[in-house]
């Protein structure tokens, strides 16, 4: 998907990445549309299989709207109220990890983009007059961050203790699956909670090695304002299990794509039209 995101930008250009904000931005609509309608406890899934994943939807979508708003110019009444829509979504998911991704991602827009800011806040006080499901969502949310319901740890609740109970696969790895094989788990023969403990353990030292060279090659030469949006969803990684989550893949796309055209702007003249460069794969 990662290649596919970066092949189609550079056959369509600027109008792929503008078919993809308008579906995410229509996604979110039907979402937040839908959430007055379907009602599923404390936690809210709606269109998704869990809670969780409604709430990693919120959290990369909203960076996506991010570094689209920089590279197409939105209108900032537009991203705004997209963000606070994020933003109730992962309120209503009630998951700790996405309204803390959501903080964070608000939390350094201060630095780089306050306009961004104000609207968000506005528009998110506009949404609690609604009341109904958005008042519920906060409501829930509130609740979930101040009560924990579990005795163990975070890494035994996660399952990174399975790490050092099975040191014997950590320079090649256990691979994926074949769960039984770790009998003295407390864990029901579940997989490890997190992303960074999966590939730790099931591709050992020299496959989690790899994966991070690919994300330092991938964030090479980015500054700091387009790095900070990879921080949440890099920060949800560390709790919960996200690489299998398609969206992921098109936001780290995009985030290629932007970053090497700020490079390229930087090196032309002004009067050079932008287009999109075919040396992209081969770069990252």
């Amino acid at each position: 998907l990662f290649l596919v995101g970066i092949v189609l930008y550079q056959r369509y250009g600027e109008t792929f990445l503008r078919l993809t904000l308008y579906a995410i931005n229509f996604t979110i609509g039907v979402q937040v549309l839908a959430s007055f309608v379907y009602r599923t406890g404390s936690r809210g899934s709606i269109f998704f299989n869990n809670p969780n994943q409604l709430g990693y939807f919120a959290l990369l979508a909203a960076c996506v709207i991010v570094l689209l708003h920089w590279r197409l110019r939105l209108n900032l009444i537009v991203t705004s109220v997209m963000l606070a829509s994020c933003g109730y979504l992962s309120a209503l998911s009630a998951s700790r990890s996405a309204l803390g991704g959501i903080a964070l991602l608000l939390a350094l827009l201060v630095f780089s983009n306050p306009r961004v800011i104000i609207g968000v806040v506005v528009a998110a006080v506009l949404l609690l007059f609604v009341g109904g499901p958005v008042a519920n969502a906060v409501d829930a949310a509130e609740n979930r961050v101040r009560n924990r319901h579990s005795n163990a740890g975070f890494f035994e609740e996660r399952g990174y203790d399975r790490i050092w109970e099975h040191q014997e696969y950590l320079v090649f790895g256990a691979g994926e699956g074949g769960l039984s094989r770790f009998d003295g788990d407390r864990k029901f023969r579940m997989e490890i909670h997190s992303s960074a403990g999966t590939v730790l353990f099931s591709y050992g030292i020299i496959g989690a090695t790899l994966f991070l060279l690919f994300m330092w090659r991938l964030m090479r030469g980015a500054g700091w304002r387009l790095m900070i949006v990879l921080v949440p969803p890099i920060s949800y990684a560390v709790a919960h299990q996200s690489l299998r989550f398609t969206l992921l893949w098109v936001l780290l796309a995009i985030f290629v794509v932007v970053k090497h055209e700020r490079a390229g702007a930087r090196a032309r003249p002004a009067s050079v039209a932008r287009t999109p460069d075919p040396r992209l794969i081969r770069s990252t």
